[in-house]
């Protein structure tokens, strides 16, 4: 019978990566911003105001900070990933949406 190989199990809690915290409050910050800004459109019926401009384009800068803030958690080792991935894809999916709407309101 061939030797099994024994797996190790590490009951020790790890603390989480303190750049996925900020990673993870900053994509919360640009859904919510997201939200006002699309809230705002729809309530002035497509005549946008300046200040739903600098919002799109603040969600745009912050999308890319939280992206950034993840990847500085990822490079901290023996850390727990979970908010770094959460806000990491979160961030993503935000930035993805503001590109594709500046590109449908630029043709």
């Amino acid at each position: 019978m061939p030797d099994k190989e024994l797996k190790k199990y590490s009951y020790i809690k790890k603390p989480f990566a303190r750049n996925g915290w900020y990673a993870f409050f900053t994509a919360l910050m640009v859904l919510i911003l997201t939200v006002l800004t699309i809230y705002m459109s729809v309530r002035m019926q497509g005549e946008s105001t300046m200040l739903s401009g600098a919002l799109g384009l603040s969600c745009l800068l912050f999308s890319g900070m939280g992206i950034l803030f993840s990847w500085l958690s990822h490079k901290e080792e023996e850390k727990d990933q979970l908010f770094a991935n959460i806000g990491l894809g979160l961030s993503l999916l935000i930035l993805l949406f503001w590109i594709v709407l500046t590109i449908m309101g630029l043709l």
